[in-house]
């Protein structure tokens, strides 16, 4: 049966570097349109559910080209509002060999979605017969009106009988300097709202403060997000375990917690 999923978050405009060239080098540069919620609502979309974005686009023809790009992707548009004149901008010079690839941000807080005031969005017609909202620790980190509209957004879902989503998605450049400190009351509260969440241990250690004597990462692991589940009455807890191996490659693995018992595949 298609499910109803939106995700609140910001569609930003990637402007990338043809090849391997580097910024100083490339005198053309290709357009796009991406985002964390555009990511998962697109999928969604390719996988038979209906999937919404809840976002603020420029009124003009950037907020066009952005639109229409959503709507290629299968992205619904009825929560996607209009008003302002500016999209976040980000370049992408892709790496090669052992130079990585490099992403350069800009424009990014005075985008339309960023500057949407407090009561931009009306809140219950968006929750109405949503099965689940996805919410991204991205777009947390972006200034407390956006914060407001993601607690607001949260807790209609819920009144409505829907699951929140929470993806901590942690991203030390955004909170700048005491990063951890300034988040963690916001984790907080977006964890004691969310049905679903995916994060791993660094999460638990540094965002949240708890504390283990255990030293492997996998056995911290183990031992915190299960209480993470229990702390904040979270059903499920889905992530991601990354090794380096000695060649310098790397070993990915999943986990899932659901209470009482942690799998790993």
């Amino acid at each position: 049966m298609p499910r109803k999923v939106a995700a609140f978050g910001e569609v930003m405009m990637r402007l990338q570097v043809p090849g391997y060239e580097l910024l100083t080098q490339a005198d053309t540069l290709k357009y796009s349109f991406s985002g964390t919620g555009v990511n998962i609502v697109s999928a969604l979309a390719r996988f038979g559910h209906n999937g919404y974005l809840v976002t603020t686009l420029p009124s003009n023809p950037l907020g066009d080209a952005a639109v229409a790009y959503l709507r290629k992707l299968g992205v619904a548009q009825d929560f996607i509002r209009r008003d302002g004149k500016y999209v976040g901008l980000y370049f992408l010079e892709n790496g090669f060999g052992a130079r990585p690839s490099r992403v350069t941000y800009t424009n990014r807080l005075e985008s339309s979605f960023n500057t949407a005031p407090a009561g931009a969005y009306d809140w219950e017609a968006i929750a109405e017969g949503l099965d689940a909202v996805h919410f991204c620790g991205i777009t947390l980190a972006m200034n407390d009106t956006v914060r407001g509209h993601m607690v607001e957004l949260a807790r209609a879902v819920k009144r409505k009988g829907g699951l929140v989503v929470f993806d901590c998605n942690y991203r030390p450049t955004l909170w700048g300097e005491d990063g951890y400190a300034k988040a963690k009351p916001h984790y907080i509260e977006m964890l004691r709202l969310a049905d679903l969440a995916m994060m791993n241990e660094k999460d638990a250690i540094h965002i949240l403060g708890m504390e283990t004597s255990r030293t492997v990462r996998r056995d911290q692991l183990e031992e915190l997000i299960p209480a993470i589940a229990d702390t904040y009455g979270i059903a499920a807890i889905a992530g991601t375990h990354r090794a380096i191996l000695g060649d310098g490659t790397h070993a990915l693995q999943g986990f899932f917690v659901r209470k009482p018992a942690i799998r790993f595949f």
